[in-house]
């Protein structure tokens, strides 16, 4: 499941409230959640507590779960380590581009380049 960034309520000083021009980091950084669930299906681990990823992802991590969970075969066997699965997700650094702007993290800041101009740190306070 891939979340919808929503309308970008706040704001900040390069858009207005509710527009979505600019992709920022407030509107495209988004929780994604993965649930597995079938007959007879558990996990080892029986805490049955969800899983989180602590390193910053992409979409492409979803594909990559989803391959990793089929080749523990669960339901063949009827369980799986979902922490395994996540602890071993590729990491991304953050970048994200519509057809005008995009923003990409380098060293923890982010850059911000609007219509193939000029690269400028992006401050949203």
């Amino acid at each position: 499941m891939v979340p919808e960034h929503g309308a970008g309520l706040d704001g900040d000083r390069f858009q207005l409230p509710g527009m979505r021009e600019i992709p920022t980091p407030a509107l495209t950084h988004v929780p994604v959640m993965l649930k597995l669930f079938g007959p007879g299906l558990t996990r080892t681990n029986t805490e049955q507590k969800p899983v989180k990823v602590s390193h910053n992802t992409s979409a492409l991590a979803i594909t990559d779960a989803i391959y990793k969970i089929i080749a523990q075969q669960p339901f063949s066997t009827g369980k799986y380590e979902p922490e395994e699965v996540a602890d071993s997700l590729p990491m991304s650094r953050p970048v994200a581009e519509n057809e005008r702007v995009v923003m990409m993290e380098v060293n923890g800041e982010f850059y911000l380049q609007i219509n193939r101009g000029d690269w400028r740190p992006y401050k949203d306070k």
